[in-house]
């Protein structure tokens, strides 16, 4: 993995320890007890999960965790499965917004930034040719097959 690791190009590589780094959001989401500072605005712990911000922080953080693994295997399945698990965390942000408050218009913006950057991703993911090479598997030295 760390040879794979190396072999990224650089933006894949901070893509995926950042993705990786949801792991510790999913942590915080599922061990939280009490109140959550959501954009600095306590929200009972309760709240948060009836919103569905808890959910999606936690489903979105486990795709993205299992979207840097499989980067780091070269799976064919990784660039998916990352644009799907930040996809899930611009709606949770969404909902984690409504939980705190804000207007309408906010969470719009929100949505429609978050929106503009799973885009972006995207672009960057399937149509770099960097990235294409790196999941190529007649490239790949010592990964896993594309399966």
């Amino acid at each position: 993995m760390i040879t794979n690791f190396e072999a990224m190009p650089r933006p894949l590589r901070w893509l995926t320890l950042f993705s990786a780094g949801f792991l510790l959001i999913a942590a915080r989401a599922a061990l939280v007890g009490g109140v959550i500072a959501a954009d600095g605005t306590p929200v009972s712990s309760s709240r948060w999960w009836l919103s569905g911000a808890g959910a999606g922080t936690s489903i979105a953080s486990a795709l993205l965790v299992a979207s840097a693994v499989l980067m780091l295997v070269r799976s064919r399945h990784a660039r998916r499965m990352c644009v799907l698990g930040w996809c899930v965390a611009s709606v949770s942000v969404a909902l984690m917004e409504s939980v705190t408050g804000l207007s309408l218009a906010a969470i719009l913006s929100h949505l429609i930034l978050g929106a503009l950057f799973v885009v972006v991703i995207g672009l960057y993911l399937f149509k770099n040719e960097r990235v294409a090479v790196y999941f190529d598997t007649e490239n790949a030295q010592g990964s896993h097959p594309r399966g």
